[in-house]
């Protein structure tokens, strides 16, 4: 393309874009040689510190080609950011091209078009200027951002399941005894690792590279475990490889060869989360009420995780007999056992029943909670059916997650039908016990007060109540009872179907007793 003729404000223009060019190689070679003393080093820069490759090949340009006329000045920076005073025309780095362009300039847009170079000109000087004193400043404790940086920079936090698990924040799952938080930290894993939801309600936004320590179920467990979750997320285990991995250690964190090799692995496998359950097997809990000791033992775990960029997990337990629990309430952060658990969580996932579990069901009614210092929060109920062994099919994994005012409307409903429930049986209970004070009085039958002296019973309530039952059931009806004083009194017997009842009972009774004999 041949030079074009240009007069003495584009003449300016050219001088200010080469005046840009030239610092910017001049940053290009300080930044290579701190990359290369980095890698000597063994020191990974940041993500945003940016390669001496992707610098150089930086471009600032000027168009002219928008149908309105407008005169089009573009800055382009790594090819991503980018300041414009209108709209993007071209990608060129062709300085007869960018003379030109300046040619087509009307004289009164040629100063506006001096000054936006400029001003884009020292913006990108600023900002390389920046990323240059941050990887200079890479393996200093303290990284310094000042407010300028701060205003104009991207520190967008990212979710690995949003509304749940931030990225590179240190998550607690915690829980009452036997509230599955290890199948629920299996269930987390598996979400990420597959890409799939979380519980069938929380999205995972991309697959990820997890890592499980569990040192308490035994492989076995872990196994099954994994199998029921993965067929109810429709994925195959085996599939997974690469993503999911497990081992049945955790380090003892006092232990500094179990650290490094932790540390060595997480790098190796370059996870992007790592599990670790429990917590209690992991430190030294001879000073489990010192805040301090077990904040330095929990920080060498996050520490050890986040720089490798992995997001650090910790399983462990709640408090026992806790207000919470004890109501079949929703744990808060203050009910995590052990000093420092819950200064250390930046974010947490709390389990606890909000019922009494019934033995051999395999139905759990929980509630979960999840909460961070990034503003997350929400309450669930969470509904988990795992059956029994000898099922068809065995054991599974169902699970059922409801907004937190429909689980607590639930629990109250149910609550009150476990109530009328137990009154029922107690009254069903106290009749039979009136019901047999009747065996052998014969036709005569029995005053109130006689008949519930006879079987044990209160006059009040409860004895009234078990005789409406046995009424009702058609098993005892009025009658007058004469007493020795010839007075005859309101009373109840049985009807005469229940007395041939009863008749029966009595005399199998008398014949079990004489076959024993």
């Amino acid at each position: 393309m041949s030079t074009v003729a240009i007069d003495e404000k584009a003449e300016e223009i050219l001088r200010k874009y080469d005046m840009v060019i030239e610092d910017q190689k001049k940053l290009t070679a300080e930044l290579a040689e701190v990359e290369a003393e980095a890698a000597e080093a063994g020191v990974t820069l940041r993500d945003d510190s940016r390669s001496a490759s992707t610098l150089a090949g930086t471009t600032i340009e000027v168009g002219t080609v928008a149908p309105d006329g407008c005169h089009i000045l573009t800055a382009y920076s790594c090819g991503a950011e980018i300041y414009s005073d209108g709209v993007i025309i071209t990608n060129s780095g062709d300085k007869n091209q960018f003379a030109e362009a300046v040619a087509a300039l009307t004289r009164e847009d040629v100063g506006s078009v001096a000054h936006a170079l400029e001003r884009i000109g020292k913006q990108f000087l600023e900002k390389r200027a920046q990323q240059l004193d941050r990887a200079k400043n890479e393996d200093l404790y303290f990284s310094l951002v000042g407010a300028k940086e701060l205003a104009s920079g991207d520190f967008k936090l990212n979710y690995l399941i949003p509304g749940v698990l931030a990225e590179h924040q240190p998550l607690i799952i915690a829980g009452q005894f036997k509230s599955l938080k290890t199948s629920i930290a299996i269930e987390v894993a598996l979400s990420l690792a597959s890409g799939t939801e979380f519980l069938g309600r929380f999205g995972v936004p991309a697959k990820k590279r997890v890592l499980v320590l569990t040192a308490e179920s035994g492989l076995a467990t872990v196994q099954e475990t994994c199998f029921r979750i993965c067929r109810s997320h429709s994925i195959d285990l085996a599939a997974l490889d690469g993503y999911f991995t497990v081992t049945d250690r955790v380090p003892q964190l006092a232990n500094a060869s179990h650290v490094s090799e932790l540390a060595a692995v997480i790098k190796a496998g370059k996870f992007d989360v790592v599990i670790a359950d429990p917590a209690y097997l992991m430190i030294d809990g001879s000073d489990a009420g010192n805040l301090f000791s077990m904040g330095d033992q929990l920080r060498i775990f996050s520490e050890l995780a986040l720089q490798q960029k992995c997001t650090p997990v910790l399983v462990h337990h709640a408090k026992k007999n806790n207000t919470n629990n004890i109501e079949f309430q929703p744990l808060e952060l203050g009910d995590i056992a052990w000093a420092g658990f819950a200064e250390f969580a930046r974010q947490w996932l709390l389990l606890s029943r909000r019922e009494r579990y019934e033995e051999g069901t395999g139905n759990h009614r929980l509630w979960m909670s999840a909460g961070g210092s990034a503003g997350h929060n929400g309450c669930w109920g969470l509904d988990v059916a795992e059956g029994h062994p000898d099922d068809e099919g065995g054991r599974r994994w169902d699970v059922e997650v409801s907004d937190a005012n429909e689980s607590r409307e639930d629990a109250a409903e149910r609550k009150e039908i476990a109530k009328e429930a137990k009154k029922q049986r107690a009254n069903e209970k106290n009749a039979q016990k009136l019901r047999d004070a009747f065996i052998g009085v014969g036709r005569n039958g029995l005053t109130k007060s006689s008949a519930f002296d006879a079987a044990g019973l209160s006059h009040g309530q409860v004895g009234k109540a078990a005789l409406a039952y046995l009424i009702r059931e058609e098993i005892l009806e009025p009658c007058s009872v004469k007493k020795a004083n010839g007075q005859e009194y309101e009373g109840y017997r049985m009807t005469i179907d229940e007395q041939e009842k009863a008749n029966r009972e009595e005399k199998e009774n008398d014949d079990l007793q004489l076959k024993s004999d």
